[in-house]
């Protein structure tokens, strides 16, 4: 327990310097984050002007634009979800959401972005969006984003049958989103590789990155789930060459040492192989000296065989000598 809250006071002191770097309203008007204060819908912002201190008052419907620096730990939390490591993503993400929630109003604010992460991690744990404090709290958001989240709860909540498959199918068509296509083709893949069906699962896969080509972290994550149900069906070659396409494709890509880390083990074969590689070494031998032991016997059971000619002479023995006396009868004659 006491790790756990030491590890949320480190997140949050790391997260607290990750805000907005700026606004710009829709009057053309910039202001630094740092002289913004955000309460509500409302924002005052407090600058230097001719005339000295000037407080400007605004909403956030106000503002047409937000840039926010990377928030560090949302790096992380996508790096725990890839390792699977979902129960560390949640309560990493968890933190995030509790220190951004105050930009939850505001365009492209990092609160979104860390509460799709965590409805990941929540999927991952087989577990249900109701089991996010945060997933419901979606007042306030940008039309845009409650759409993006909505959608995104729906497909952590749809089940694991052939009609969540078609449900998932649909909305990857009727939506324009390109990240919801892409995590409602995620869905499907997932669906069928616990379904046992591996091969489509890895289809199905390899389908994400069409979606969204452009998300480099749903990009891999499906790389990776194709080339590992590909390895559970013995086809390990297979596997490498996905990984190797994807890092052609990608050669900067972070991912590139857990890459080659796969690739080994793709390449090392599993007991089950050794097993059943050395039985059929085993009977391959087997079969090589069968014919030869049979030779072998065959020679032994069977009697030897004697020359031609000492044939020849033990018959010539056994036929009887014709008679050569030559008849007085017709010598007389």
């Amino acid at each position: 327990m006491r790790s756990f809250f030491l590890l949320t006071l480190l997140l949050l002191a790391s997260i607290s310097n990750s805000h907005s770097q700026e606004y710009l309203l829709k009057n053309g008007r910039r202001f630094p984050a740092s002289a913004v204060k955000i309460s509500g819908m409302n924002c005052t912002a407090t600058v230097a002007g001719e005339g000295g201190i000037e407080t400007v008052v605004f909403t956030i419907k106000d503002i047409s634009q937000a840039t926010f620096a990377p928030v560090p730990d949302m790096a992380k939390a996508r790096d725990l979800i890839v390792q699977k490591k979902f129960d560390e993503a949640f309560t990493v993400t968890d933190v995030i959401l509790k220190a951004t929630v105050q930009f939850k109003p505001l365009p492209g604010n990092p609160w979104v972005e860390a509460l799709l992460l965590q409805l990941d991690a929540l999927e991952g744990k087989k577990k249900k969006s109701s089991d996010s404090t945060q997933a419901a709290a979606l007042i306030s958001l940008t039309p845009d984003e409650n759409e993006l989240v909505t959608k995104m709860i729906s497909i952590v909540d749809s089940e694991h049958t052939p009609a969540g498959i078609e449900k998932m199918k649909t909305l990857a068509k009727e939506t324009n989103i390109g990240y919801v296509q892409a995590r409602a083709q995620l869905r499907i893949a997932d669906v069928q590789a616990d379904f046992g069906n591996l091969e489509q699962a890895a289809k199905e896969y390899l389908c994400v990155p069409i979606f969204n080509a452009t998300d480099s972290f749903l990009s891999f994550r499906a790389t990776m789930s194709a080339a590992n149900c590909l390895f559970q069906i013995k086809r390990g070659e297979d596997a490498i060459k996905i990984l190797d396409y994807y890092l052609s494709d990608n050669p900067s890509t972070k991912y590139k040492t857990m890459i080659e880390t796969e690739k080994l083990r793709f390449k090392t074969p599993t007991k089950d192989e050794e097993g059943a590689d050395n039985a059929a070494a085993k009977g391959a031998a087997a079969a090589d000296s069968t014919p030869a032991k049979d030779e072998a016997e065959e020679k032994k059971e069977s009697p030897k065989e004697e020359p031609e000619e000492e044939k020849k002479e033990e018959t010539a023995k056994e036929e009887p000598t014709p008679d050569k006396t030559v008849d007085k009868t017709e010598t007389n004659k």
